[in-house]
């Protein structure tokens, strides 16, 4: 038995993205144990109870599984390429998705004892955005029954619960498992992270989520809007009616960098930071509106880079409103999907009530000039058109 706690170890360890678990285990650890267990014929219910109770090392959890048999002696055991041979004890039939609760509600949905199987060949995400094909009208049939079923909660959006059906019951499972929490997606699928939405269209501008909690990038562009705010209110004739972080576009962006530019190439600005008499000093508030305007091209640059976004230089006093707008709205859109999915992940749209779905994948990369036509905040929520940013 030991021979073969070790082999299952290796195994576990394997499969998971660290090559490693440790105390307390977390539940996609224990689900990827799970079905390694499964599919060595070992009933899991025991040692996975053992493990998830944090009282148990890992080799007493194991004592209380069923024996099996050892393997061949003049073998090595290849994690992902040979079997072990399991005891007679035969253990009872488990279902392919990890989760008991979407289970439940397939069940409950569908009004059925036993969750039927995908009859259909659905591939994990496999790079680059793609519509899912290969639909069998019974398949189709049980995915537009499952699509509202969202097991009563706030938190599980229509669509979640099919695409896990779809995925885990077909002949050769793709593990899909719930990933819910703050800024985690709401499906892995093969692994691969996965935000499920239900849009009408898989080419319509559409929320992503707002941005309020992204401090740093928030007081760059208030420092744009500021500059631009101060230049309107202090202009003869002109109404201050200032450009606001709740809403704004490319167009708005324009012609506030038009002011910060224009505040910055100010013949004399950095006098006014000197000491008395010959400027107001360093503490002043002109100094500090000098440092705010200034400090836009770095720190912009810092949070672009951070994101991922590598293809960008640092701006200056010589560069373009153009260009400001331009990396404005990549950092806010590389922010918001670089968390959410996570750069390479997917946003899975699926159109309301049917067995119709295209994943996006998320390309930090491919955020480029032209892609920012396609990208506003409105109501201090971030917007693009999926479709037209990452194809």
């Amino acid at each position: 038995m030991a021979r073969h706690i070790k082999d299952i170890l290796t195994e576990w360890f394997y499969r998971l993205p660290n090559g490693y678990a440790i105390k307390p285990y977390n539940q996609k650890e224990l689900q990827v144990l799970e079905q390694i267990l499964q599919e060595k014929g070992i009933e899991p219910d025991s040692i996975i109870h053992s493990l998830q109770e944090n009282d148990s090392q890992l080799d007493q959890a194991f004592n209380k599984a069923e024996p099996v048999d050892e393997a061949p002696a003049d073998d090595q055991f290849i994690p992902g390429q040979d079997k072990l041979d399991v005891g007679t004890t035969t253990a009872p039939a488990k279902e392919p998705g990890p989760s008991k609760e979407y289970n439940d509600a397939i069940k409950r949905r569908l009004q059925v004892d036993v969750i039927p199987a995908a009859t259909g060949t659905y591939r994990k995400p496999p790079g680059g955005s793609y519509t899912l094909t290969g639909w069998t009208a019974e398949d189709r049939k049980i995915f537009e029954e499952l699509w509202p079923e969202t097991n009563n909660s706030a938190i599980v959006g229509k669509g979640e619960i099919a695409l896990y059906w779809l995925f885990n019951y077909q002949k050769n499972q793709v593990l899909a498992q719930d990933a819910r929490g703050g800024e985690d997606p709401d499906l892995e699928i093969g692994g691969v992270p996965a935000e499920v939405k239900s849009y009408k269209s898989h080419n319509m501008i559409t929320g992503l989520g707002r941005w309020s909690d992204y401090k740093p990038e928030r007081r760059i562009v208030q420092n744009i809007f500021g500059v631009h705010a101060l230049t309107k209110a202090f202009k003869e004739g002109d109404t201050a009616n200032p450009i606001t972080e709740i809403t704004f576009g490319k167009k708005q962006l324009v012609e506030a960098a038009t002011s910060l530019f224009t505040f910055l190439n100010l013949p004399g600005v950095e006098n006014l930071t000197k000491e008395p008499p010959e400027g107001f000093g360093k503490d002043s508030i002109f100094s500090n509106m000098i440092a705010n305007a200034k400090s836009v091209f770095p720190e912009m640059y810092k949070s672009l880079l951070a994101s991922g976004v590598a293809d960008v230089s640092e701006l200056n006093k010589s560069s373009t409103p153009e260009d400001v707008a331009i990396q404005v709205l990549q950092m806010l859109a590389a922010k918001k999907y670089g968390n959410k999915p996570g750069n390479m992940g997917y946003i899975v749209n699926i159109i309301p009530g049917k067995a119709d779905v295209h994943f996006h994948q998320i390309d930090i990369a491919a955020i480029d000039s032209k892609a920012t036509d396609s990208l506003n905040v409105s109501g201090g929520t971030i917007k693009g058109n999926l479709g037209k940013i990452f194809g």
